[in-house]
């Protein structure tokens, strides 16, 4: 996940975003734990899902 942030910030991006099945209740908590935040929940091709998303702040040299 530092990875996928550190990429995200180098590139320009303000936020990041993910999405996972609403079963994952490990992940979600895991996720909101790092500082994500849950968006929405729905149901897309037959699949509960939890939308997250996180606002990345820019590192300082």
């Amino acid at each position: 996940m530092a990875l996928a942030e550190q990429e995200s910030r180098k590139q320009g991006y303000s936020d990041i975003q993910l999405y996972t099945h609403v079963k994952m209740t490990e992940n979600i908590a895991m996720y909101l734990k790092m500082g994500w935040t849950e968006t929405s929940r729905r149901s897309v091709d037959g699949f509960d899902r939890v939308h997250m998303s996180k606002a990345l702040t820019p590192t300082t040299i």
